[in-house]
């Protein structure tokens, strides 16, 4: 599991990609970063493209992030995190973008 990050020009909203396996092996070290990287920001915008396996660990981490104080938004679910939301009904829960939707433009990838 890796986490990269781009650098907003034109928003606060601080845009992270997570990679890898967001299981319960993970899903401890992840949950510090993230909680650290949205107590510094005005909230963040995951990525989710680049998940190959997750567990009802990753997603409890999805969700309790989703109802923090900032804003935190999930952004181009993998087939693997859409088939886990769709087999559980979460669709609607979660405040899902895709790739043809955006919150802004003008990011700079680091």
């Amino acid at each position: 599991m890796t986490m990269s990050a781009a650098t907003p020009m034109y928003s606060k909203m601080e845009k992270l990609r997570i990679e890898g396996d967001v299981t319960i092996y993970q899903t401890a070290e992840l949950q510090i970063r993230l909680l650290t990287r949205l107590a510094e920001a005005v909230g963040i915008e995951l990525d989710l493209s680049g998940i190959d396996k997750i567990d009802a660990t990753g997603l409890q981490l999805l969700v309790s992030l989703t109802v923090s104080e900032k804003p935190v938004l999930l952004r181009d679910p993998s087939p693997t995190v859409k088939q886990l939301l769709n087999l559980l009904g979460l669709n609607d829960f979660l405040p899902l973008l895709n790739a043809t939707q955006t919150t802004e433009r003008g990011t700079q990838q680091t």
